[in-house]
C-alpha cells in the first residue's frame, strides 16, 4: 500500500549542531595554509568567530590536522594561538556586533604576532606582515559575520542590500583560497570561478555574468596569479554569454568556451596556455552539471521577491 502521509516522506534535516561541526572542520582543513602572495589567508579564524562553541572547535581541529599534514605549523603558530583565543573566547562568551567580532580578531592576531616575534626574534618585516594579517583579519570576520546573520535570519543573501555587498568580499576570498590548490595543469580556484560565471550568466544574465566574472577573477589572480590572470576574460564572457541565458546549458557552455579560446589568442600566447584551456573547459564542463537554480537556495535579489525563487 503507498504512504500517502507526507510527514513520513519528507527528508530528514541535518541538526544545526553536526551542520555547523562538519562546515566547521571542512573550512578548517582547506581554508588554513591557504595564502594570498606571501601572506596567509586568515579565513578559518573568520569563519571560527562567527561559530558557535562545537563549530569553533571543530575549525580549530580541522585547523590543526592542515598545518600537521603540509608541515607548516611553525609558520603559522600566530594564526594557530589566534584560533586557539577564538575559540575559548566563544566558549566564554560570543561578540553580538559585527564590530566587535572585527576588532576582537583582528587584535587576537596582531598580538599573537607579536607574540611570536618576541620569542622567535622575527623580524621587522614579519611584524608588519603580522599587522596586515589582523587588519585582513578583522575585514573577514566583518564580512563573514554579515553573511552568517542573514543565512540565520531570511535563509538567503539578498542582493540588493549591503549583505549583498559582505557575500562578494566573501566570494572573492573564497575564489583565492581555492586558487591556492592546484597541479601543473589545473587550478581548482579557475575551474570553480569559470562554472560559477557561467551559473550566475544564466540565473542573472549579463549583468550576473559581468559581476561575478569580475569577483571571482579578482580572487584567483590574488590567490594564483599566474593561473588566474588569464580569467580577466570571465567579465567579457560572462557579457557574451548572458545574452545566451535562455538558450540550453550545452550552448551556454560551447560558445562561452569557443569565445574565450579565440579571446586568448587575441590577448597574446602569454596567456595561451594548456592549463589555462584547461582550466576553462573543465569550469564549461562542470557548469553542464550544476543548475542554475541552485543559486536560488542562497541569493535573492531582493527580500520582497523571496518566495517567487524558494
Amino acid at each position: 500500500m503507498r504512504n500517502t502521509n507526507p510527514q513520513l516522506l519528507r527528508t530528514p534535516r541535518i541538526p544545526r549542531t553536526a551542520l555547523e561541526a562538519g562546515s566547521g572542520f571542512l573550512s578548517g582543513l582547506l581554508l588554513a595554509g591557504t595564502y594570498v602572495g606571501p601572506m596567509t589567508l586568515p579565513l578559518p579564524i573568520a569563519i571560527a568567530a562567527n561559530f558557535g562553541s562545537i563549530g569553533a572547535s571543530a575549525v580549530l581541529v580541522g585547523s590543526l590536522i592542515s598545518y600537521l599534514i603540509s608541515g607548516s605549523i611553525t609558520s603559522n603558530l600566530p594564526l594557530l594561538f589566534a584560533l586557539v583565543v577564538v575559540c575559548l573566547r566563544v566558549f566564554k562568551r560570543q561578540p553580538k556586533s559585527a564590530a566587535r567580532i572585527a576588532w576582537s580578531t583582528g587584535l587576537y592576531v596582531f598580538f599573537s604576532g607579536i607574540a611570536v616575534s618576541l620569542i622567535f626574534h622575527a623580524s621587522g618585516a614579519e611584524v608588519i606582515c603580522y599587522t596586515i594579517t589582523a587588519g585582513l583579519t578583522g575585514c573577514a570576520s566583518y564580512f563573514t559575520h554579515a553573511v552568517f546573520v542573514s543565512m540565520r535570519k531570511n535563509g538567503k543573501i539578498p542582493l540588493k542590500s549591503t549583505d549583498g555587498c559582505a557575500a562578494a568580499v566573501v566570494l572573492i576570498l573564497a575564489m583565492a583560497a581555492l586558487s591556492c590548490y592546484g597541479v601543473p595543469a589545473m587550478n581548482a580556484g579557475c575551474i570553480v570561478s569559470t562554472a560559477v560565471t557561467l551559473l550566475a550568466a544564466r540565473k542573472f544574465r549579463c549583468a550576473g555574468g559581468v559581476i561575478c566574472g569580475a569577483l571571482t577573477a579578482c580572487g584567483a589572480i590574488l590567490g594564483a596569479p599566474d593561473a588566474g590572470m588569464p580569467l580577466l576574460i570571465l567579465p567579457i564572457g560572462g557579457l557574451f554569454v548572458g545574452y545566451l541565458a535562455a538558450q540550453n546549458r550545452f550552448v551556454i557552455a560551447a560558445t562561452f568556451f569557443l569565445f574565450s579560446f579565440m579571446a586568448l589568442i587575441t590577448f597574446g600566447m602569454r596567456f595561451f596556455t594548456f592549463a589555462t584551456v584547461l582550466n576553462l573547459f573543465l569550469g564549461s564542463v562542470a557548469f553542464l552539471f550544476l543548475d542554475a537554480a541552485c543559486l536560488d537556495k542562497w541569493l535573492v535579489t531582493d527580500l520582497s521577491d523571496k518566495n517567487d525563487t524558494a
